[in-house]
């Protein structure tokens, strides 16, 4: 039962077969509306349901992808590091501990910012502001890139020096590496531009 509908006539003669009918007429319409009204609200809340569980899907899809991509590297350079049949020399030995390396801090990140994610969603996030120097900081943004990809190319127009922002330096990169790793990963080759200016209009 959703509701009732009450007709109420107070010192009037009794209602006759057709007012009864009329009553009945109204009601029915009202509980189609009200049908049609759930009905309409139970399709959005499936249609909702189907769009939160094809972004989860295509979310895992991704963190999957991004997780085995560095784990893959991991695991198939310690494997051959460790095969019985050859003997490396200690330049390749190190260059191969060289992406070891690199690569567990690249998972370390991954799982770092599905953590954070998590954490937004939570609300719980936490943020620690302190001063930024705005040129340094880009200059290490875009030297750590392009440490990452060797093809990257970043132009770097700093037109102002000791600028000062409070941020959060942490959360502040990670904009910048997302940006960048979408750069290259949507568009590569393409040139990239980071400039810092002051505007006093």
């Amino acid at each position: 039962v959703v509701g009732s509908l009450v007709f109420v006539r107070f010192g009037g003669p009794p209602y006759s077969p057709d007012h009864i009918l009329l009553a009945e007429f109204i009601a029915v319409h009202v509980a189609q509306l009200l049908s049609r009204h759930q009905l309409v609200e139970r399709i959005a809340r499936l249609e909702a349901k189907r769009q939160l569980d094809n972004l989860q899907d295509g979310f895992m899809a991704m963190v999957s992808h991004e997780l085995l991509t560095p784990l893959g590297f991991i695991k198939g350079y310690a494997t051959t590091l460790l095969r019985q049949d050859t003997q490396w020399d200690e330049t390749t030995r190190h260059e191969f501990l060289t992406i070891i390396d690199e690569e567990a801090d690249r998972l370390h990140e991954l799982i770092d910012n599905l953590m954070d994610s998590s954490r937004l969603q939570a609300g719980t996030l936490r943020m620690s502001f302190q001063p930024v120097k705005l040129d340094t900081f880009l200059r290490d943004v875009a030297l750590r890139a392009s440490s990452r990809e060797e093809k990257l190319k970043i132009d770097l127009r700093i037109n102002i020096n000791g600028l000062q922002v409070i941020a959060d330096p942490t959360r502040l990169a990670q904009i910048f590496d997302n940006l960048l790793n979408n750069a290259v990963k949507y568009a590569p080759g393409s040139p990239i531009t980071i400039g810092l200016d002051l505007d006093n209009k």
